[in-house]
């Protein structure tokens, strides 16, 4: 039996990491056709999409959903986490466009 000193500070362990970590392939539907697009490389201090780098103060988890932010609060990345984490689908781009991020295996 694990002592509750431990299972508790295990618990503890996972709280306050919400990042999710990995690289990622860029797919986009515009109009509902498909276009492959770059990477996108998440890390617990930054995100960095097709080129472009984002610094991350903040990552947080809730409701199924995944939001990496900057210093000033405002939304990086918000996305509903799908597959355990493998694919991520970008809320907020509308009818029109729709971008997913694949995990790279």
């Amino acid at each position: 039996m694990i002592p509750l000193t431990l299972a508790f500070a295990a618990l503890l362990t996972g709280c306050g990491n919400d990042a999710i970590e990995g690289t990622f392939q860029v797919q986009s539907t515009v109009m509902g056709m498909k276009i492959k697009g770059g990477q996108a490389v998440l890390k617990s201090d930054s995100v960095t999409i097709e080129g472009d780098k984002f610094v991350v103060d903040e990552w947080e988890q809730a409701d199924g959903m995944v939001t990496a932010r900057d210093k000033d609060g405002q939304a990086i990345l918000h996305a509903r986490v799908l597959e355990n984490g493998d694919r991520l689908e970008m809320a907020g781009e509308g009818n029109l466009l729709n971008v997913t991020l694949v995990r790279v295996k």
